[in-house]
């Protein structure tokens, strides 16, 4: 074998090592599974997004739309962030912390409250003002 062709093959052996060490470092995770929180309130629908309009807020990563998402955010997060630092607001009226899914959500009285099933949402749905009673009470008693 020539040098030149030594050389190419060493080279793309090099590059391979370096590709497949880097698919086994872990990604940082998005809050809320990736979803754009300012799309809930401002599109009224799940919008997955982009990693190039990440905020990070409280060691928590929030992946925006789009740059003016991403300003809206960073400008006043509070207004945008779901309830129950994103829990399944219907578990959290029972007491108990449940990851919820970033697509199920509810905007409810200017508020974002995302659910870990159909099921749990739609018990949300039935009876939404008795429910964050609830859910208000246990998630302060949590955080003592």
């Amino acid at each position: 074998m020539n040098r030149f062709k030594l050389t190419t093959v060493v080279l793309f052996l090099f590059t391979c090592c370096l590709n497949l060490s880097a698919l086994g470092q872990d990604k940082e995770e998005a809050a809320i599974d990736g979803y754009c929180p300012v799309a809930y309130k401002k599109m009224g629908k799940a919008v997955k997004g982009k990693p190039d309009y990440a905020v990070t807020i409280e060691g928590e990563t929030y992946y925006l739309l789009k740059a003016k998402a991403q300003k809206m955010f960073e400008k006043n997060p509070e207004k945008f962030l779901p309830k129950y630092d994103g829990y399944c607001a219907t578990a959290i009226a029972k007491g108990k912390k449940v990851e919820a899914k970033g697509e199920l959500f509810v905007i409810h009285k200017g508020q974002t409250y995302l659910f870990s099933s159909e099921k749990a949402m739609k018990m949300f749905k039935n009876k939404p003002n008795l429910f964050i009673e609830k859910a208000d009470e246990e998630f302060a008693a949590m955080q003592e």
